[in-house]
């Protein structure tokens, strides 16, 4: 039976069918592709606030201030830390307005922040405290508005921008139990930040 011994060889030797694996590559790599391209369009950076009671407390350099953008449902409120400079030079920079968002002046608070900035360039930080019936748009658009704003154009015609307070931390308030209000960290009317 010489052909017995050609057919068992045949048997062994069979190519592999790769074309519904090159069919599953071709559809996967687009589908990836477009699921990277909608995650680098809708991502906001930012971080959330961390306490670390470990750390030697030591005073800031008097160079820099770290805003707290406080967003109420009737009103925005900005206000500036720095335990090294004097209570009266925080409070000339605070700046408020009444209303809804959408009547919010985000070219003022653009205003205050840039002249903040200029008297403390090496300012980064602005804590963000939403309450939280904020709606998407109106956040999206207060951080785009404190994040950086338009200086003129280039040679090209397109506009250019100037560094506001890049970095956002979110943060909430939390409220306080009835007798706090003496001690670290309490606020005038009975809130708390939490760091965490």
């Amino acid at each position: 039976m010489p052909f017995a011994r050609f057919r068992h060889r045949a048997e062994e030797v069979q190519e592999l069918d790769l074309l519904p694996v090159m069919n599953l590559f071709m559809v996967l790599i687009p589908f990836l592709l477009m699921g990277a391209a909608f995650y680098q369009i809708g991502v906001i950076p930012s971080s959330v606030a961390a306490h670390a009671p470990d750390e030697e407390a030591e005073l800031p350099p008097t160079d820099r201030v770290t805003l707290h953008l406080v967003v109420k449902p009737d009103a925005i409120e900005l206000s500036a830390t720095n335990a090294a400079l004097a209570p009266e030079d925080l409070d000339a920079l605070a700046w408020a307005q009444d209303g809804a968002p959408s009547s919010w002046d985000l070219d003022g608070l653009q205003a205050q922040l840039a002249s903040i900035k200029g008297r403390y360039p090496a300012s980064q930080t602005l804590v963000v405290l939403p309450h939280d019936e904020l709606g998407y748009e109106p956040l999206v658009e207060l951080l785009d508005a404190t994040r950086e704003r338009p200086v003129g154009e280039d040679e090209h015609g397109e506009p250019t921008y100037e560094d506001l307070f890049p970095g956002v931390v979110f943060s909430r308030f939390v409220e306080g139990e009835a007798g706090e209000g003496e001690g670290e960290g309490a606020a005038d009317d009975g809130a708390a930040t939490e760091a965490g």
